[in-house]
């Protein structure tokens, strides 16, 4: 995707498809397993609200990998710190 509004637009959407799962989430799933299959064939039983959290935590490890690449080819990177979204955000009102 070269236009990137378009990404901050796509990526917008996408995080909807979240609002919706979570929305129609029995919580009664929270308290169980999850039970699911690696893509090598292992079936796995985990907790189904610590799996859920990494799910939501995992795009975090993504996004250091990306400012380490970014910062070694000598690109500036944006604050990613929660903080400074929430500065941001406090700002604007």
């Amino acid at each position: 995707m070269e236009d990137r509004q378009q990404l901050v637009t796509t990526l917008q959407k996408k995080s909807y498809n979240w609002l919706d799962f979570l929305q129609q989430l029995d919580p009664a799933l929270l308290l169980q397993e999850l039970h699911y299959c690696t893509t090598t064939g292992q079936k796995l039983s985990l907790p189904y609200a610590a799996t859920l959290l990494h799910v939501f935590n995992h795009s975090t490890h993504h996004r250091g990998q990306i400012t380490a690449a970014l910062t070694q080819m000598g690109y500036p990177c944006p604050a990613l710190d929660l903080v400074y979204m929430l500065v941001e955000e406090k700002n604007k009102h």
